[in-house]
């Protein structure tokens, strides 16, 4: 218990020391939304869920995101984040 008590915390989690606090918080919020659906569940909610499935939330969101491309240094035309570009979008 003393041990416990003297020990400090780790300002980044193990294995994330390769990663800027700018990817910190993108990687954060994408396993927020982490989770694993069964197939005929999955499905389902397409019909039935008024709210987007989970990776369509952080696809959607990021692909959007000037700071998540600046912070990973992707190219415009970069695949997965969409023809044009999240730089090419309007922001609102």
């Amino acid at each position: 218990m003393e041990q416990l008590e003297k020990a400090k915390p780790s300002e980044l989690p193990p294995g994330s020391q390769n990663f800027t606090k700018n990817q910190m918080f993108f990687i954060s919020y994408a396993n927020w939304f982490c989770s694993k659906d069964r197939e005929a569940a999955a499905i389902e909610n397409l019909y039935v869920d008024e709210h987007p499935t989970m990776w369509a939330r952080v696809l959607g969101t990021v692909a959007n995101s000037r700071e998540f491309k600046q912070s990973f240094t992707i190219r415009s035309r970069s695949p997965g984040v969409g023809a044009a570009g999240p730089l090419n979008r309007a922001e609102l």
